[in-house]
C-alpha cells in the first residue's frame, strides 16, 4: 500500500528495485550507434566484471599467473588490459589519429569518461567517437580471449603479440593492393586520406545490413557519394581477385562425394545427382530471372519463366562443351549430364526434372518421388534464404539499380559467403587448384555439335524417360 492506502504495481516495482538491485554512482551509458553486445561490454567494464586474471583470482579461480598474457609486464586487471597494455595503447593511438585527436594517456574507465565529457564536439559526434573507442576496447578484449583460448598470434616487429590476420583484414589488404581506388593518398594539405579499412568496412556493412550509403556518412566519417562509388569498386575488385576460386564449378570428385552421401545428406539415394549446380552457380541467376533488362517495349507477362529460361545463359556451358561431364546411372540407364529440379511450370527438357502435380492416392511410387523431389527443391530455396539472411542487400528492391551493378553485388555476396565458410572450415572442398579453371585452349564443340546437344536438351522424350527412371530407382531403394 502507498501513502494513500492504495495498491500500485509501480510502487512495488520501485521497492523491489531499491532493495535488490545494485546502486551505481552514475547511470548506465547506452549508445545507439554501436551493437548491443558492445554496449553490454561497456556496462561490464563500468562494473569491473570482466574475467581478467585479477578478477578470476579474487573469485577463487586457479590461474597460472597474474601477469598480462599479451605483454607480460604487469598484473592483468581491467585498467591494464584496456588502457595500459601496449596493444591497447597502440590501437587507441590509431583511433585518435583517425579522429585528429591529441593523444592523452588514460589509466582508468572513470578518467576516460571524464576526458570524453571535456571534448568540444557536438553531441552526435561525441556519441559516435565514444562508440568507436568502446568498440576498439571490445576488439582488444576479443583478441585477448583468442590468445587465452590458445589461438595462434603473430609477433610484431616490436615484440608485441597480435591476433592472427582475420578474414576482414585479408580482404582489405587484397583489395587495397589490387585497386588504387582503395589506397590512402594525402590531399593538397598533406592530410591523410580515407583509409582502405574504412572504405571496405563501409561496403561490407552496406552488403550485410542492406542500408544505403547515407546511413554510414556520420558513423564511418565518409561521404555518401564516396561510399556509393566505393561499393562498385569493392564488388569489382572482389570478383577479380576471388571470383576464379570461389565461383568455380564443382569437380568430378566433389560431385561423386555429394552423390554418394559422403559430404552432405541428400534426399535422393546413391547414384542420384543432387542440385549441386544450382547451389554453386545459379544463385546469381535466381533473383534476376523474373526481371526484364532488355531495351524497348515488352508486353506485361511476356517475360515469364519459360521465355527467360530460353534467354538465360543457363545451358551455355553445356552446349559449348565447357560444362563438366557428369554421367550417372539410375534404374540401369546411363545419362550423360546432370539435371535441375524444377516445378511444373517449366518445359520438359532433358536437363530439367519436374515434379508430379497430383499423383493418385494409391500410386505410392509417384507419391514418394513427389516428396523427395520437392524436399530437395526446398533445400535449395533454404540455401538461398540463408544467403539473403546473411546479406540483407539481396532482399532490397533493385528496380533503381543497373543490371551490371545488381550482378556484381550478387556475385560479391556469394564470394564473401563462400570465403566465410572456408575461413570457418565448413567448406566441402576447401582446396583449390588453378589448373581446374577453363583455359583458352580448351576444346569446344563446333556448330553442328552444339545443335546436336540442343536437340538433346529439348527432347521431351528424354525428360519423360529420366523421370520414369528416377521414380523406379527411388521405389527400389526406399
Amino acid at each position: 500500500m502507498n501513502g494513500e492506502g492504495e495498491f500500485c504495481v509501480k510502487d512495488v516495482r520501485n521497492l523491489l528495485d531499491a532493495t535488490f538491485l545494485p546502486k551505481a554512482d552514475s547511470p548506465t551509458r547506452w549508445i545507439k550507434t554501436i551493437p548491443i553486445k558492445v554496449n553490454i561490454f561497456a556496462w561490464k567494464v563500468s562494473l569491473d566484471r570482466l574475467p581478467t586474471r585479477s578478477n578470476l583470482a579474487r573469485r577463487g579461480v586457479l590461474v597460472p599467473s597474474s601477469s598480462c598474457l599479451i605483454c607480460n609486464v604487469s598484473d592483468e586487471d581491467l585498467a591494464h588490459l584496456l588502457f595500459r597494455c601496449d596493444l591497447a595503447i597502440e590501437v587507441t593511438r590509431l583511433v585518435y589519429r583517425w579522429w585528429n585527436l591529441v593523444w592523452i594517456p588514460l589509466d582508468s574507465y572513470i578518467s576516460w569518461l571524464s576526458w570524453i565529457k571535456t571534448l568540444r564536439m557536438n553531441s552526435r559526434s561525441k556519441s559516435v567517437l565514444e562508440g568507436k573507442l568502446i568498440e576498439q576496447r571490445f576488439a582488444t578484449m576479443v583478441g585477448y580471449r583468442k590468445r587465452r583460448s590458445g589461438a595462434s598470434l603473430n609477433e610484431g616487429a616490436n615484440g608485441i603479440l597480435y591476433p592472427k590476420e582475420t578474414l576482414e583484414a585479408k580482404i582489405v589488404n587484397a583489395v587495397s593492393n589490387h585497386s588504387a581506388y582503395f589506397q590512402s593518398n594525402p590531399d593538397c594539405a598533406r592530410r591523410e586520406g580515407i583509409s582502405s579499412l574504412i572504405k571496405c568496412t563501409s561496403e561490407i556493412r552496406q552488403l550485410a545490413y542492406g542500408v544505403n550509403a547515407s546511413f554510414l556518412d556520420e558513423y564511418m566519417q565518409i561521404s555518401e557519394r564516396l561510399s556509393r562509388n566505393a561499393l562498385d569498386h569493392f564488388c569489382q575488385a572482389v570478383m577479380e581477385i576471388y571470383g576464379l576460386e570461389y565461383l568455380r564449378k564443382p569437380t568430378k570428385v566433389l560431385i561423386v562425394r555429394i552423390g554418394s552421401g559422403l559430404v552432405v545428406r541428400t534426399p535422393l539415394k546413391r547414384n542420384m545427382l543432387d542440385v549441386i549446380m544450382v547451389r554453386t552457380r545459379s544463385f546469381c541467376w535466381k533473383p534476376l530471372r523474373h526481371k526484364t533488362y532488355g531495351y524497348g517495349i515488352s508486353v506485361d507477362g511476356s517475360n515469364n519463366d519459360i521465355n527467360v529460361l530460353y534467354q538465360s545463359p543457363l545451358f551455355n556451358d553445356l552446349k559449348t562443351g565447357r560444362a563438366l561431364e557428369i554421367p550417372f546411372v539410375t534404374n540401369g540407364v546411363t545419362y550423360p549430364s546432370g539435371y535441375y529440379l524444377v516445378d511444373r511450370i517449366y518445359p520438359e527438357l532433358a536437363t530439367l526434372v519436374k515434379t508430379i502435380p497430383e499423383p493418385a492416392d494409391d500410386d505410392h511410387k509417384r507419391i514418394l518421388y513427389k516428396k523427395k523431389q520437392e524436399s530437395a527443391r526446398k533445400d535449395v530455396e533454404r540455401a538461398f534464404g540463408v544467403l539473403k539472411k546473411k546479406w540483407a542487400i539481396l532482399v532490397n528492391l533493385t528496380r533503381a539499380l543497373r543490371k551490371d551493378r545488381i550482378v556484381n553485388m550478387m556475385y560479391t555476396c556469394i564470394i564473401l559467403h563462400n570465403m566465410i565458410r572456408k575461413y570457418k572450415k565448413y567448406a566441402i572442398s576447401p582446396k583449390w587448384f588453378p589448373k581446374e579453371a577453363h583455359q583458352p585452349e580448351d576444346m569446344l564443340r563446333n556448330e553442328e555439335q552444339v545443335q546436336q546437344v540442343m536437340r538433346w536438351i529439348r527432347s521431351s522424350h528424354v525428360h519423360q524417360n529420366l523421370r520414369h527412371d528416377l521414380i523406379e530407382h527411388l521405389a527400389q531403394n526406399a
